[in-house]
């Protein structure tokens, strides 16, 4: 494979991934310290007259990223950085797996609460254990995205060896 495509297809697989964390750490500052502060009196923005529903973008982004880091997997196969190509898109499977398993189905249980303007103790509870989850999940999805560039800081390709 051209040393070119190798090359760009981690940096876009990179590049899509860096802005699944940007998306992810949003997430985290802002969304869910607002929206499970109080619930079900938080919820209001997934309930309200316009309703907040950012699923059709992690759609498409999950997808992209799977599909940018396959494709770097399969561009840089034959190069010495590989197993790093391959731990970054394992380590991304593996966080998608555990995420659609143990983090999203409770946070869309939470945010499918109906609006009441009242605090639920309950569900306040379930609400800080969710959020602790998610914060955990972002930092291993930061730390995921320190495989990608140290895979782009190596070698694409062998050097020669010198003759003797």
């Amino acid at each position: 494979m051209p040393e070119r495509l190798s090359n760009a297809s981690l940096i876009a697989a990179t590049m899509a991934y860096m802005i699944v964390v940007g998306a992810d750490l949003f997430g985290q500052l802002v969304l869910i310290p607002m929206t499970f502060s109080e619930p079900p009196r938080s919820l209001f923005m997934y309930h309200g007259p316009v309703p907040y529903d950012s699923e059709p973008f992690w759609q498409t982004l999950t997808m992209l990223v799977t599909v940018l880091a396959l494709a770097a997997v399969a561009t840089n196969w034959a190069k010495p950085r590989r197993y790093w190509v391959l731990g970054f898109f394992i380590a991304w499977f593996v966080l998608n797996a555990i995420s659609f398993a143990f983090v999203f189905p409770e946070y869309q249980a939470i945010q499918a609460v109906p609006y009441a303007d009242h605090v639920d103790p309950d569900l306040l509870a379930r609400a800080q254990a969710q959020e602790f989850k998610a914060s955990i999940r972002a930092i291993i999805a930061i730390l995921i995205g320190i495989v990608p560039f140290i895979a782009l800081s190596m070698p694409v390709s062998r050097p020669a060896k010198e003759a003797s």
